[in-house]
């Protein structure tokens, strides 16, 4: 007798879970039974090439709550399975992780220290640009909920004037969270030099 249909799913359903690091799944940790199974059942949702997201299947179609909701789960596990640790966010990327920005990018800025320039394209018109940076790529770098970042203090010496222009909210929070010796560190060791007597 055949196994119906509903035990099969919940078979599949079992591993994905079983599988997935917060909801987020690679292909390859599963067979293509399941993983045909569980897209064809409205489980799983495409991502990119070979990552997809483990969903409730009443999510419509197009739906971009789920997406949004995993998308900071998503690059950081992401990132760390391509670049190990060898990676950060760029300078604003970086403040934006610090200060718990909630609005999504439509590009975020990535450099490695090594692996060559790409750009990755993503659900709802959202990027991932990837470049190599050897000289500038930070001494240490800080992990937060699970994103490898430039430290507060060096992300706010390296950010162009036009963040503090167009950011003024922003800037002034950072700036009041921040190291302030550590900030003078960085200034002082940098081309920054000047300001850091403002």
């Amino acid at each position: 007798m055949a196994t119906p249909h509903h035990q099969l799913l919940a078979k599949s359903l079992k591993i994905a879970k079983n599988k997935a690091i917060r909801g987020i799944l690679r292909a390859s940790d599963i067979s293509r039974l399941h993983l045909t199974r569980l897209i064809s059942n409205g489980w799983l949702t495409p991502i990119l090439r070979g990552w997809y997201l483990l969903k409730q299947p009443i999510a419509k179609e197009g739906e971009s709550t789920s997406w949004y909701s995993s998308f900071w789960d998503f690059i950081g596990i992401y990132l760390t399975h391509r670049f190990s640790e060898s990676y950060c966010l760029s300078a604003n990327d970086s403040l934006a992780v610090h200060l718990g920005a909630t609005i999504i990018p439509k590009q975020l800025l990535i450099m490695v220290k090594r692996g060559g320039s790409s750009v990755v394209d993503l659900p709802f018109d959202i990027s991932l640009m990837i470049y190599q940076e050897t000289k500038a790529f930070p001494k240490a770098t800080e992990i937060i909920n699970g994103i490898n970042v430039m430290s507060l203090s060096t992300a706010l010496h390296r950010v162009s004037a036009q963040f503090f222009q167009k950011n003024p909210s922003e800037a002034e929070l950072a700036l009041k969270i921040v190291d302030q010796s550590a900030l003078s560190r960085e200034l002082l060791t940098g081309s920054n030099i000047a300001s850091a007597g403002d």
